[in-house]
């Protein structure tokens, strides 16, 4: 039995117990003895201030009605006609009377609410005892079985619901009696991301939601590897060290050329390098700047390939941000993932 039909059945029961019991009190009340008490009452009456007779009078009439129909277990059109007497006049007397013809409704939440307001004077307005402790008991009983929730939303403009039903645009807040079990609450406002909440609401236990709701930025960063500066200095580095290869390649290459022109000079019958001892300097320099080019191109060009790989693998990852009672859930979380060239999505799996 789902939560929903759990509790069809818990009001169905309320509603044969204390139907039971007042359905004879109901029958034997006429027009002269409504079953609340409209009539008469104490000196002071606190249900009376600010209602003239006329609406008094115009209230009694429809109430008059209003118990015709719930003696005759009419129960819905009764419930019609105590609602059209409230409009009139908020009567304690009347939201009793409004309850025993909810009680055969299965309409629990507004049967719990009828007795709250019925119970709200004390006994005076219900005409005696024995109506009050009814009252009290049975309100008590269905407070035990209705869940209590309170919701609140403090962003400006935002709408709030409850299972698609529009509660209040915020700020505000809502507390009422439900139906205990699977529900569903949301925020939502144009530019922000929505707060929709799965809930299950306990019989007999006061629960507390607070709404917030954040933009996308509010709850992603950009996070990356290393600092910005640490790719591209590398491969500046390697940039620089190419060059630097370049400049002594072209001094060792301007060396060779000396060398050459000065060794054809002074050998001119055919001889080998070491023939000319005044000239090894000047082609061990040349030979010298040569390796080291050589050398400068093979090192800047590993830190330029690597600096750049770097560059790639800094690029900035869009991640969600932890922010402060706000509890990301256990299971999949994927956020956006937005890079230079590239978007995509980043899933990750929480336990």
């Amino acid at each position: 039995m789902n939560a929903n039909k759990r509790n069809r059945f818990i009001a169905v029961c309320v509603a044969a117990a204390v139907g039971l019991t007042l359905s004879g009190a109901a029958s034997a009340q006429d027009k002269s003895t409504p079953l609340g008490g409209l009539e008469g009452g104490p000196t002071h009456r606190p249900w009376a201030e600010g209602i003239s007779l006329k609406r008094q009078q115009d209230a009694r009439q429809i109430f008059y009605k209003a118990n015709e129909l719930l003696v005759n277990q009419f129960f819905r059109q009764a419930a019609e006609k105590y609602r059209e007497v409230l409009a009139v006049w908020d009567h304690p007397a009347v939201y009793y009377n409004l309850s025993l013809a909810l009680m055969n409704l299965e309409q629990p939440v507004e049967l719990y609410e009828a007795l709250g307001q019925a119970l709200r004077h004390g006994m005076p307005p219900l005409v005696n005892q024995a109506n009050y402790d009814r009252a009290k008991k049975y309100h008590g009983l269905l407070e035990q079985q209705l869940a209590h929730i309170d919701i609140v939303c403090e962003e400006e403009g935002a709408r709030v619901t409850l299972d698609g039903k529009l509660l209040f645009v915020s700020p505000g807040r809502y507390r009422r009696a439900i139906l205990a079990g699977e529900h569903t609450i949301a925020a939502t406002r144009a530019g922000f991301i929505a707060d929709t909440r799965p809930i299950v609401l306990t019989p007999g236990k006061r629960q507390r939601f607070e709404l917030t709701l954040y933009t996308l930025a509010d709850l992603t960063q950009e996070k990356r590897r290393f600092p910005v500066w640490m790719p591209w200095l590398v491969t500046g580095g390697g940039v620089a060290l190419t060059s630097l290869g370049g400049v002594l390649h072209s001094r060792s290459r301007t060396g060779f050329q000396t060398y050459d022109s000065d060794f054809g000079t002074r050998c001119t019958g055919g001889c080998a390098d070491g023939d000319v001892p005044e000239l090894s300097d000047q082609l061990d320099s040349a030979v010298w700047q040569q390796r080291a080019a050589y050398g400068m191109y093979m090192v800047g060009g590993l830190a330029m390939t690597g600096g750049l790989v770097l560059v790639f693998l800094n690029r900035p990852e869009t991640i969600r941000r932890e922010i402060p009672g706000v509890a990301r859930p256990p299971g999949l979380t994927v956020v956006p993932v937005v890079g230079p060239g590239m978007t995509g999505i980043n899933a990750r799996v929480r336990f």
